[in-house]
Formats: structure tokens, C-alpha cells, sequence
């Protein structure tokens, strides 16, 4: 796996039977000679390291960055959280750099208490009032959003037989020609389904497509790979 990989003295492991599992140190502090590469190369932002060689009381906590230079520098005042997003605090940057070996990823250090240090996942980079739900709906399909591509069938043209009363997919799909293409409503289905709602249609009031089989009978061996010279039928 990348992350292990990348410390040159197998201080890294990550349970090879998963490696979604959270890295783990085990070296001891004399043993990492801070080079920072598992910091910056981690493809999932996974590592974190706490020095508390020279301040055991507040240790220096190194963060992954993917953000511009301009929205971070040093002596600004940032939120640090943890793996699930809760907020730990508000700490002073104390560095801010890169190493040449990354490819656009910053190194941001900041000084936190011992307790919290080894807790510290991120950094927020928006206030948590822009994420929160709006009070009202947006609309983010328009009445000339192409809903069906393959039969170039819009929004506005199903949202105006919805208003007329129309609850049965197939009778949709009759009209307008909706999911009547190659793709066999693979992606126009969800969509419908979407302005149904938008027009405060439970999913309990509305008949579902029918189901149809393949159009072209297809031998099951074709699907394990199998050709029909080595079944030894020419």
C-alpha cells in the first residue's frame, strides 16, 4: 500500500488484509527522522505527525493541506478536527511549507495541547454555517434540463404532465418517449423519480416502469467468458 511505502524505514503499518485501516507508528521518537514524506504522499490524507520531542505539553501537530498557498499562512488562527469532523479547537499555525517531492500538497504545522495532539485529522477550511441546510428547496433541475438523453425528452416536458395528473412511469414514457432509448432508463429513471418528488409526489402514488429482459438473447457463457470454440461448438 502507497502509505506504508513510503516511510524508508518501515516505521508504518497498515494491516495488509485491509488497507483501509488507520496507519500506525511503530518506531519510537528517535526513530523518525521527520522527512515529512508520509505526510504529503498519503493519497488519502491519512497521516498526521505529533513531535513532542522538544515540547511534550504541546506538541507540534503536521496536517496534510490540498488547498492553495493564499488560503493559509503562518500565524493565522485555525479550526483542527478530528476523523469524524468534530471541531477540537482553535490553534496558531506555526509553519507553513512543502517538500519537493509533493505534488501540490502543503505541509501546515500547529502547536495543540498533549491531550487533543494525536486526535488532530484536518484542518476546517469553511465556516460550518455554510454547510448547514438552507431553509428552502433549491431548484436544481430547470424546465430545459435534458431529463431522457436518449430521446432529448427535458424536465419541463415531464413536469407538465406530472401537473396534469400523470403517476404511472409507462404512461410517461408512452407520451414523451422516456426511457424508450438504448439505455433502457438506466439514467433518465432516477431523474423522473427526482421531479416526482419536487412536485410532492410520494413514491407510494407512482407506478414504477415495467421491467424488461434483455432484447438480445445472450448465451450465459458469454458472461463467464467463454467462446464457443473452446465449448467446441464452431
Amino acid at each position: 500500500d502507497p502509505c506504508s511505502a513510503l516511510c524508508g524505514r518501515g516505521l508504518i503499518f497498515i494491516d495488509k488484509t485491509d488497507i483501509r485501516h488507520v496507519p500506525t507508528f511503530i518506531g519510537d521518537p528517535s526513530s523518525c527522522k521527520d522527512c515529512e514524506r508520509c505526510v504529503a504522499g498519503c493519497p488519502g490524507l491519512a497521516i498526521t505527525l505529533v513531535d513532542s520531542r522538544n515540547n511534550a505539553e504541546m506538541p507540534v501537530v503536521t496536517i496534510p493541506y490540498e488547498f492553495t498557498r493564499e488560503t493559509i499562512q503562518q500565524r493565522d488562527e485555525v479550526v483542527v478536527e478530528d476523523t469524524e469532523g468534530h471541531e477540537l479547537g482553535k490553534f496558531e499555525v506555526v509553519n507553513v511549507h512543502s517538500r519537493p517531492f509533493t505534488d501540490r500538497t502543503l505541509i501546515v504545522q500547529v502547536q495543540a495541547p498533549k491531550s487533543i495532539a494525536s486526535k488532530i485529522a484536518g484542518i476546517r477550511v469553511q465556516e460550518s454555517s455554510i454547510t448547514r441546510p438552507l431553509d428552502q428547496y433549491v431548484e436544481h433541475i430547470t424546465d430545459d434540463t435534458i431529463i431522457c438523453r436518449c430521446e432529448r425528452v427535458t424536465a419541463g416536458e415531464i413536469r407538465s404532465l406530472i401537473r396534469q395528473g400523470y403517476r404511472d412511469m409507462n404512461e410517461l414514457k408512452i407520451v414523451t418517449r422516456a426511457g424508450m432509448g438504448s439505455c433502457g432508463a438506466k439514467t433518465c429513471n432516477t431523474m423522473i423519480h427526482r421531479l416526482f418528488l419536487e412536485q410532492g409526489i410520494s413514491m407510494g402514488e407512482i407506478a414504477d416502469h415495467t421491467k424488461r429482459p434483455l432484447f438480445i438473447e445472450v448465451p450465459l457463457g458469454i458472461f463467464a467468458g467463454a467462446s464457443a470454440e473452446s465449448e467446441g461448438d464452431k
